[in-house]
């Protein structure tokens, strides 16, 4: 079991964000409803096997005339438009890539046939609407929450090279389609009246403007770099009945906390993508209790966005990466540091840290 630490090449700033989520059509609102632990969890049109409607957390129908009402494939990639929108908006950007921007989406593609395609149609979408003349890489990353962490090590290794000025990081992800949900049901990892510690299916759009420290314009607040990356291998995963003992989220932990040069007692801020499956709060558990040596800050907080967001999967890493973004962008971050863990069923692990400026 090691940890793959992502040598970030220049500190990696996060420059804006926009996200769409069940609780809020705006990264804001988001942001407010998960600070004050607000969900909008429904009953859905799926149901278990005993023939209860499951619970769900569904982004909310926008305008009647909105074409976002399109399903599958065209309703998410209208979502994640909106979050993109929002994120040039907030850059000052007018709704306008930069000429030399790359794009990169995160969509679990390999999850269920369900995905297939869906990158293509979310690209193209983008490319048409925010960079007409794009030249650069555009590309996908398709797979778990955990490759939040390889997607940054593109963007800073595409905009350390100069290939590129900025890094739109995009990501999408919805467990609310059939095949997810039949999946899931097979697997008993969705909360039932049998499964107490299942999951609620989620679904949100998230989007990212990444670039060089020097590049935050002087009128803007810095907003965060990203200070340190990691992923490691949990010999134990979800579905394997093996005893998990949390060593390989510790390993990411720890190496992306080396890399950012502090120690776990100094974080003030931990976010994680638990959503409710006791495997993971455990192994979460043990991996925190493995490296935290000394007393955290008077006002450390942990916070846990599926509880209002339910599961988002590939979308937790940016959403959370958002999230820390607002809290310091209108000054109520809890301290400086915040550090990012993610886990996925299979074994891979990752952690990110990053650090207000």
């Amino acid at each position: 079991m090691t940890a793959e630490c992502k040598d970030l090449p220049i500190p990696l700033q996060l420059l804006a964000a926009g996200a769409v989520t069940s609780v809020g059509m705006s990264l804001s609102t988001s942001a407010a409803a998960i600070r004050a632990s607000l969900d909008n969890f429904q009953d859905t049109h799926f149901f278990d096997a005993q023939g209860n409607s499951l619970r769900g957390a569904r982004i909310p129908h926008p305008a009647q005339d909105d074409d976002t009402l399109a399903g599958g494939h065209e309703r998410l990639a209208g979502l994640l438009d909106m979050a993109i929108e929002e994120c040039l908006h907030v850059a000052g950007l007018h709704n306008q890539l930069p000429d030399r921007a790359t794009c990169i989406l995160l969509c679990p593609e390999q999850r269920s046939s369900y995905y297939s395609g869906l990158a293509a149609t979310c690209l193209q979408r983008s490319l048409a609407h925010y960079h007409p003349s794009a030249k650069p890489y555009y590309g996908h990353i398709g797979g778990e929450a955990t490759d939040c962490a390889t997607a940054l090590s593109l963007a800073a290794q595409v905009i350390h090279t100069q290939h590129s000025s900025h890094v739109l990081l995009l990501s999408v992800d919805s467990w609310l389609n059939t095949p997810d949900i039949a999946q899931a049901l097979r697997e008993d990892r969705l909360l039932t009246e049998d499964q107490p510690s299942g999951f609620i299916p989620g679904e949100a759009a998230v989007a990212l403007l990444l670039g060089p420290s020097t590049a935050t314009p002087d009128n803007q607040p810095s907003g965060l770099q990203i200070v340190g990356s990691a992923q490691a291998q949990e010999p134990a995963t979800l579905l394997s009945q093996a005893p998990c003992y949390g060593k390989g989220l510790a390993t990411a932990i720890k190496a992306a906390l080396a890399q950012a040069g502090i120690q776990a007692h100094e974080v003030d801020l931990r976010l994680a993508d638990l959503a409710g499956e006791e495997f993971f709060f455990e192994e979460s558990s043990y991996a925190w209790s493995r490296l935290l040596r000394a007393d955290l800050p008077a006002n450390h907080q942990f916070i846990q966005p599926a509880n209002s967001l339910g599961n988002i999967g590939a979308a937790f890493g940016p959403l959370m990466l958002a999230y820390a973004w607002h809290l310091s962008r209108i000054g109520r971050a809890p301290g400086a540091n915040t550090l990012i863990q993610l886990s996925t069923p299979q074994q891979a692990r990752a952690a990110l840290v990053v650090r207000v400026v």
